[in-house]
């Protein structure tokens, strides 16, 4: 049976080859996984390792972008800080500016203010300086002309010439008295009514200040037909009464009531001003000047007034 083993050695033969090439298959197959797994494990790691740079510079940049922005803020703040100092600047600047525009506004309101009260005390000066020439003008010419008067009756002899002489420095001296008193009376208060000269004194001065004044008089027709001397004299009492609101008592309003019944005229005087010591200002603040016209119009002056309550003045003329 030569042929039949020649066939199963063939055939073993051909198995083992079969065998060798199903095992170097397989060994292909395992070699090829384990290269495609490699292959794919280098491309994961390939890809992990990508992932990781870019990673890497996400967070770089994220780094930059939080530096730059930390940055800008650092830079940002004292900016801000400036700014804000700039504009607290400016701001306290324009208060400054505004101030000295009111303190400029307040000074020239002073000024003007002062300078009104110069003027009104000029004028009553004036009006002072004017009686006192009218006085030593009464005393030279009238007082010279009755001295020589008395001198020529105590020489008359009984001679009609000196007689006549002495008639015609009479009749000379009475027309100089009279010419002397019209000039003493102002011609304002001869020809306009005694309570219009007041109100308009009145709206002159609170045009000028900051300062609210209510006048009434009562009855006026009375009022305005007492004797121009007396009318005078009230009118420049009021003047230096307010002329003391305004120059010391800081007072915004003021209350002028002026009366006439029974003979004797009254004037109330009332501001909302700081008040003074009544004991303290003796003859002080232009009050002086009001008691010596009182003293020679029989009339007087009650002040009731404390420091930060206002002042009240009432002044009484009896006119008999």
């Amino acid at each position: 049976e030569f042929k039949k083993s020649i066939d199963y050695l063939n055939k073993s033969y051909e198995i083992v080859h079969r065998i060798d090439s199903l095992e170097q298959d397989k060994n292909y197959n395992e070699l090829k996984v384990k290269y495609e797994t490699s292959e794919k494990e280098n491309e994961i790691l390939s890809l992990r390792e990508q992932q990781l740079l870019n990673e890497n510079r996400i967070q770089k940049q994220d780094i930059i972008r939080s530096s730059i922005l930390i940055g800008f803020i650092i830079l940002l703040i004292p900016i801000i800080f400036l700014l804000y100092t700039y504009y607290q600047r400016m701001h306290t600047q324009q208060k400054l500016n505004d101030k000295l525009v009111e303190v400029n506004q307040q000074k020239v309101a002073a000024l003007l203010k002062d300078q009104e009260l110069k003027l009104v005390k000029a004028s009553i000066e004036g009006k002072d300086q004017e009686r006192q020439r009218i006085a030593q003008q009464l005393h030279d010419s009238v007082g010279g002309n009755l001295s020589s008067i008395k001198l020529q009756l105590d020489n008359i002899e009984g001679e009609k010439n000196s007689f006549k002489k002495v008639v015609h420095q009479i009749d000379d001296t009475y027309n100089l008295v009279r010419e002397i008193s019209h000039n003493l009376i102002p011609i304002k208060f001869s020809k306009n009514p005694f309570t219009s000269l007041i109100r308009e004194y009145i709206q002159n001065v609170e045009s000028s200040n900051d300062l609210s004044i209510a006048f009434n008089s009562f009855p006026e027709n009375e009022l305005n037909q007492i004797v121009e001397k007396l009318q005078v004299e009230l009118f420049s009492i009021i003047q230096e009464l307010l002329t003391n609101v305004l120059k010391h008592s800081k007072a915004s309003e003021v209350t002028i009531q002026l009366d006439y019944f029974e003979d004797k005229i009254t004037l109330f005087f009332e501001d909302n001003g700081v008040g003074f010591n009544a004991e303290k200002i003796h003859m002080g603040m232009g009050l002086g000047n009001i008691k010596s016209r009182l003293k020679k119009l029989n009339g007087k002056m009650l002040i009731d007034t404390k420091q930060y309550r206002g002042t009240l003045i009432n002044i009484n003329i009896l006119m008999s």
